[in-house]
């Protein structure tokens, strides 16, 4: 049976994430607390709702993911300068320690997936997807 496009990206959508979470449960991580700590690690500071939209869940589901974080020592939480009643999250020196180790699995996994396929055809695919997505952004954008 032949699956569309979409079937297929969603399948492996799900596969990898199935793939992240069993490679760094012995870091006690999931792939939600780490799609969390690598969105703080991009952009240093970041709020409960920019969390969720970072990792493509509600606010409501953010929130127990910080809650695991901050139980665990890894992010910091403080007022935002600008306005006391906004809360910045932050990673704390144990997270980042962690998230090296944890991107370093994550790079084995995808260098894994990617074996045999030669730079120029990952660039190709990273270009396909890079342009399918700002398509489908832009096309969200305008509903």
């Amino acid at each position: 049976m032949q699956t569309g496009f979409i079937w297929s990206i969603d399948l492996l959508s799900h596969l990898v994430r199935q793939q992240i979470n069993a490679l760094l449960a012995p870091l006690g991580l999931t792939f939600p607390k780490y799609s969390a700590l690598k969105a703080i690690e991009d952009k240093q500071a970041l709020t409960n709702a920019d969390l969720a939209r970072s990792c493509l869940v509600r606010p409501q589901t953010m929130n127990s993911v910080v809650r695991d974080l901050q139980a665990a020592g890894l992010i910091s939480a403080a007022a935002a300068p600008d306005h006391n009643l906004k809360i910045l999250y932050s990673l704390t020196p144990q997270a980042k320690e962690l998230l090296a180790q944890a991107h370093a699995i994550v790079q084995g996994l995808e260098n894994a997936f990617l074996v045999g396929l030669g730079e120029a055809k990952v660039q190709e695919m990273q270009e396909m997807m890079q342009n399918t997505l700002a398509r489908l952004q832009r096309a969200d954008a305008s509903q």
